[in-house]
């Protein structure tokens, strides 16, 4: 689940228009996603990354754009530990950032408010 969210930061990051009101934007969710990938990585213990064929009826709605690095169930609770973290602190910064400026408040706050619910709501999972 933790590279499969760093996927759809990225998937997210790469939907963003690319003007200059959403550079900040785009930077919190590519390191957040950038981070999320690396923890996978670190507590794969050595497992190659898995094409995910069908998911669980009506589990997801969206699909991964690319092979996932799985969390061996040994480690998945420190992993989720750092996991929710790096969510957290994205949340903060989102937030943070739509104080800055009126006319980006809106998309950062939703932004944010996403990033704080439905992900922990995984993580915890």
């Amino acid at each position: 689940m933790i590279d499969c969210l760093a996927d759809q930061y990225d998937k997210i990051e790469r939907s963003l228009p690319k003007t200059a009101a959403y550079k900040e934007l785009r930077q919190i969710l590519d390191t957040t996603g950038s981070r999320l990938q690396s923890t996978a990585q670190k507590y794969s213990y050595g497992a190659t990354a898995e094409t995910i064929r069908r998911p669980a009826p009506g589990m997801f709605t969206t699909r991964a754009t690319r092979a996932l690095i799985p969390v061996p169930e040994t480690a998945r609770n420190v992993a989720s530990k750092i996991a929710r973290r790096a969510v957290a602190e994205a949340a903060t910064l989102l937030l943070r950032s739509a104080e800055q400026s009126t006319a980006r408040r809106a998309p950062f706050q939703r932004i944010a408010a996403a990033l704080g619910t439905s992900n922990k709501v995984l993580l915890r999972t």
